[in-house]
């Protein structure tokens, strides 16, 4: 699975981060289920809170002309959920589908998803239709900010994404 997501151009890759979105059941995130509104409201409150270090890697994803960190960033969203296997058929549908051709732009709720997707820390636990219980942290880390930090290091390095 992280091959096929490693693959996706960076619309794609977006694309299939929303699509796995919708895809999860409404039991996974316990009634509690971000809408685009909150994904705005705590866009706005991951930047109000952002020290100085990783204000690039906002900036950088907020950049509606260069979708590059969005798609590195949506690309290891996706990769980390893949480590999961109850996540494995959301994952293969989402990214089967970001493969076909969109007509439409990717919404620009896409910037404040992605970053909220990344950064905001939220533990759930689910139990899926097979009796399996799965704990999952969102966010990845226990802190928004060292999750950015470690982004923004992996974008410089790796890719030279960004423009600092």
């Amino acid at each position: 699975m992280k091959e096929k997501i490693e693959s996706l151009t960076d619309e794609q890759a977006q694309h299939a981060l929303l699509r796995f979105y919708e895809l999860l059941p409404e039991e996974f995130w316990q009634g509690s289920r971000l809408t685009f509104g909150d994904f705005e409201f705590w866009q706005e409150e991951i930047q109000e809170a952002a020290t100085p270090e990783i204000q690039p890697f906002l900036k950088a994803v907020e950049d509606e002309a260069d979708p590059s960190a969005r798609g590195e960033t949506s690309r290891l969203v996706l990769k980390q959920m893949a480590a999961h296997k109850d996540f494995q058929p959301y994952l293969e549908q989402a990214v089967e589908e970001a493969k076909i051709p969109h007509m439409a732009p990717i919404p620009e709720i896409i910037i404040a998803a992605t970053i909220v997707l990344a950064a905001m820390p939220k533990e759930i636990e689910w139990n899926n239709s097979a009796g399996n219980q799965l704990k999952i942290k969102l966010g990845h880390l226990d802190s928004a900010a060292e999750f950015i930090k470690s982004i923004t290091s992996f974008l410089k390095e790796s890719k030279g994404l960004l423009p600092f």
